[in-house]
């Protein structure tokens, strides 16, 4: 049957906003019961690997029979499989979900004592808990948060070292350049220097003197 809203105003209209809500909290835990039931079934054919009757998964790993059956990842079946076996009517009456969250938050150790504190609290107050004030009490026995050590981007250092070097490479090229010019350069002067000197002779005061100008010996 379609959902519509002619079918819910037939159903609804004459309910009380706190008899729809009674309704919705007791479908909610008849959900969580089927859920808990449901897991109990596939534990069952996975611990007799009944699954194996079947000749289309005689072959296969339990997880990929549930994930092709069912739609349900092997991680989700474990998960749900660990709270409903430990933490029976609690996960039925918090869920798989909240107590997920605790043991994550707090600690598998701590779990028991954050689920017993919430219920205590839930019973102190005159209305139903809220969210936040859940949130609250996990947070009072939430573990400290790990400070997550500096991490170093040894990507970006290589690049800056390979680029220091390629930096330093080019520097010591260029002197290399210079050095080759200045070589060059001296090698000249060198050359100019002995044609200087077959053109001019020294005179006693060291001044070079054009030798066409001299007395014949």
């Amino acid at each position: 049957m379609k959902l519509t809203k002619e079918s819910l105003n037939r159903l609804y209209d004459k309910l009380t906003l706190s008899q729809i809500e009674v309704g919705i909290k007791t479908d909610g835990k008849d959900l969580i019961a089927l859920d808990k039931r449901m897991i109990g079934k596939l534990w069952y054919i996975k611990y007799t690997f009944k699954w194996r009757d079947d000749p289309r998964y005689k072959k296969v790993s339990f997880g990929s029979y549930l994930d092709d059956k069912f739609k349900i990842r092997e991680a989700t079946f474990d998960e749900k499989l660990r709270i409903y076996a430990k933490y029976g009517e609690d996960a039925l009456d918090l869920g798989v979900g909240l107590i997920s969250k605790i043991k994550k938050k707090c600690g598998v150790l701590k779990t028991p004592t954050v689920i017993k504190e919430i219920k205590l609290k839930a019973k102190r107050l005159k209305n139903p808990i809220t969210r936040l004030q859940v949130e609250e009490v996990i947070n009072e026995f939430k573990k400290p948060e790990k400070i997550k050590p500096h991490k170093v981007d040894w990507r970006y250092r290589y690049e800056m070292k390979n680029k220091e070097h390629v930096e330093a490479l080019e520097v010591m090229a260029e002197l290399a350049e210079q050095n080759s010019r200045l070589k060059k350069r001296v090698k000249e002067l060198e050359a100019i220097e002995k044609m200087i000197s077959a053109h001019f002779v020294k005179s006693p005061g060291n001044v070079y003197t054009d030798y066409t100008d001299q007395p014949p010996s």
